[in-house]
This record gives C-alpha cells, sequence and structure tokens, in this order.
C-alpha cells in the first residue's frame, strides 16, 4: 500500500552502511543532495513525528542525480 508524502520529514541516507547526508524534505516532499557519485546506489530512512518511518532505495543516473517522492508509513 502506498503510504503518505514525507512532507519536512527528516531524510538519512547511507551508502552501504556509511552516513552520507541527512536533510528535511520540502513541502511536496522531495529532497534534493547534490554531488552524489553516478551510478551509486543509496538506500534511505525517513520520519517524521505522529508516522511510521519509511524506508527505500535507489541508484543515482550517470550524472549523479536521481528524483524521489518518499513515502511514511
Amino acid at each position: 500500500s502506498q503510504g503518505n508524502a514525507a512532507r519536512g520529514a527528516t531524510l538519512r541516507l547511507l551508502w552501504n552502511v556509511c552516513p552520507v547526508a541527512t536533510v528535511l524534505t520540502g513541502s511536496d516532499g522531495r529532497f534534493a543532495i547534490p554531488r552524489l557519485a553516478p551510478g551509486t546506489r543509496y538506500y534511505y530512512f525517513v520520519s517524521a513525528p505522529g508516522n511510521n518511518p519509511g524506508y527505500g532505495l535507489f541508484t543515482t543516473d550517470p550524472n549523479g542525480n536521481h528524483s524521489e517522492n518518499p513515502q511514511l508509513q
């Protein structure tokens, strides 16, 4: 089932088990982290008060970009 958009949530980005960044998602639930490594798989965990956490993974494109709309459970 689809969760709630992660608006204003804390997102923690990991590569392997190493922390890469912690950011807040925007009012649209999206996030941006500049200068990610191209073609690299990242895992993320997203949390916000009053919601169960969400998580996911993605691989950046050849330019190090990716668009994601993380969901809370």
